[in-house]
């Protein structure tokens, strides 16, 4: 189809418009795509019927990744995690029965990790706290989220 990879980026794959003012965009990450062009029904209709691709969500930009998309007064595009803080937020009551703990800095007065000789966790506390610092990273990764 004439798309080409970014050599900034391999999984942006790139095609000039007909008329050479711009470049259209198709972004890959595992089995998602993100596509931004001008004729957007057209390349869905041909990545369903000829390359047998199950595309769901095939509308404009809502939600893709754990970030939410909205247009602003200006007609710019904004992306913000708020969903996927959300779904921390649940994943988090759901695992301590509680709502997470605001605080201002990673650390309480006093406290010296340096010297810490608690009790290394279980299993079960190992993998909980790997769901959460995942969901974290993902934040991060996203949103560019300071998260202390």
């Amino acid at each position: 189809m004439k798309f080409f990879p970014s050599k900034a980026d391999t999984y942006v794959w790139m095609q000039p418009k007909v008329d050479g003012t711009s470049y259209q965009y198709i972004v890959v990450y595992v089995d998602d795509l993100l596509i931004a062009m001008e004729d957007l029904a057209e390349l869905c209709k041909i990545l369903k019927n000829k390359y047998g691709f199950q595309l769901k969500g095939d509308g404009l930009l809502m939600y893709h990744l754990g970030l939410d998309y909205v247009t602003d007064d200006h007609g710019t595009l904004c992306a913000m995690p708020k969903k996927y803080i959300d779904k921390m937020d649940m994943t988090y009551k759901q695992i301590f029965n509680e709502s997470p703990k605001k605080y201002k800095t990673p650390l309480e007065k006093g406290d010296h990790p340096e010297i810490d000789e608690s009790e290394l966790m279980d299993e079960e506390g190992t993998t909980k706290y790997q769901l959460l610092i995942g969901q974290c990273q993902w934040l991060v990764t996203l949103g560019r989220v300071d998260v202390c």
